[in-house]
């Protein structure tokens, strides 16, 4: 069996591709080389709308996306959200698999215990072209799973420098610094270890399923609040006192998600917020 892994540079797909690299033969196709975080057969290198050899594998795993905050752009969304997408369901073989990574913005921003079946509702030029990206890959014909994580934490190679969990979060702590809390931040949100994504996957292409939607998120719901509480136990264990700052707190109504669907499957999440969190501060602690 063959794997093709897009956006393998980046958070998510390095920890899939290297992840599956395990157990299949993995390549990978992105705009740029790495050489010391990216452990497959062969990287393939150059604009993914150029990479001509799609039709060689039986799964193609569709990292690759533009992220949200360059998509203000409406166009610039579409092309690579959508158009990219439609590029790689016209080149794969007939009997190959698409994993489309989609987002749980699809959703909008609120709702409790959000359902696969839950109507849809994007708000950003992101979330309108990862469903504009799902709806192509659903008429093609061809086979697929789509899935829709919600936001994910967990330790990796290449961390989004905005992302409050997994660095701003953690660097702070590691140079002393004060958390600095406002906003909305007790609402309750929905995470998921990027390790339990790639178990759900490899338990997909198992399985052999194929032709469905799947919410995937960890079996609790948090807020950031929560979250910081947790960070500032883990780092007293080692000997870190965190000082919080508190700011305007704004109310803002909860956003979490529903993965029985994904559980019906037989699959199920390993890991809780306290062992990602733990594993996250101990990398930045170098422990």
């Amino acid at each position: 069996m063959k794997i093709l892994v897009t956006g393998a540079t980046g958070y998510l797909g390095n920890k899939i591709a290297n992840f599956l690299e395990e157990k299949y033969l993995v390549d990978t196709v992105s705009r740029r080389h790495e050489e010391e975080h990216l452990k497959v057969s062969n990287q393939f290198i150059g604009e993914l709308n150029d990479f001509q050899q799609y039709n060689q594998y039986d799964y193609i795993i569709h990292c690759a996306a533009a992220r949200p905050n360059d998509c203000n752009d409406i166009e610039y969304a579409k092309k690579v959200n959508m158009d990219l997408t439609e590029n790689i369901i016209s080149k794969m073989k007939v009997d190959a698999t698409i994993i489309y990574v989609s987002t749980q913005a699809v959703y909008g921003n609120e709702g409790e215990w959000v359902t696969e079946k839950t109507q849809t509702n994007p708000l950003t030029n992101y979330a309108k072209t990862k469903l504009m990206g799902e709806e192509v890959i659903r008429e093609s014909g061809k086979k697929f799973i789509i899935l829709r994580p919600s936001r994910f934490i967990g330790i990796g190679n290449f961390f989004n420098k905005d992302n409050i969990i997994t660095t701003l979060f953690p660097q702070k702590i590691m140079k002393n610094d004060i958390i600095s809390l406002f906003g909305n931040v007790n609402k309750k949100i929905s995470l998921i270890d990027i390790l339990d994504i790639c178990n759900f996957i490899e338990w997909i292409i198992r399985g052999k399923i194929v032709n469905e939607t799947y919410n995937l998120t960890g079996d609790y719901k948090t807020s950031v609040k929560e979250i910081v509480e947790e960070y500032k136990l883990l780092a007293k264990e080692k000997g870190i006192e965190v000082v919080v700052e508190k700011g305007e707190i704004i109310e803002d109504k909860n956003f979490t998600l529903s993965n029985e669907k994904a559980k019906d499957t037989g699959w199920s999440p390993k890991k809780n917020l306290q062992q990602s969190l733990r594993e996250i501060l101990e990398m930045y602690l170098g422990d």
